[in-house]
């Protein structure tokens, strides 16, 4: 089986994702993430709809991060915590489409909204 170039794009929604990089697309506005940020970002949009286990995204975090496990020694829910808080910094206008499920996870939400009911904080 030959590669495609389309094989390394997903769109959902109105995301573009790229496997090879960390380039992300949201409503045709081009974001340059680090690494660690935009894998944690392709693990929530993957999953839009459905919350991430903040222990789930800090694996992605770890396998996306250069420097190695030695930065996750720490708490790992701070840690994913402050790096949400710079990825919805990051992605504005669109940072309020990660959510915190209050006790779960995170969650991405196409456009902001959702029709479940979550303790969102």
């Amino acid at each position: 089986m030959n590669w495609k170039p389309q094989d390394e794009i997903s769109v959902v929604g109105d995301v573009i994702l790229n496997r090879r990089n960390s380039a992300v697309i949201v409503k045709r506005k081009s974001f340059q993430l680090p690494d660690v940020e935009a894998a944690i970002l392709k693990k929530l949009v993957h999953n839009a709809g459905n919350v991430v286990a903040a222990e789930n995204l800090c694996e992605v975090a770890k396998c996306a991060s250069r420097q190695g496990s030695h930065r996750y020694l720490g708490s790992n829910e701070a840690y994913i915590r402050n790096r949400i808080s710079v990825l919805r910094k990051r992605l504005e206008p669109f940072g309020n489409r990660i959510v915190t499920i209050k006790y779960e996870g995170y969650m991405y939400l196409h456009n902001g909204t959702t029709t479940e009911h979550h303790r969102i904080r």
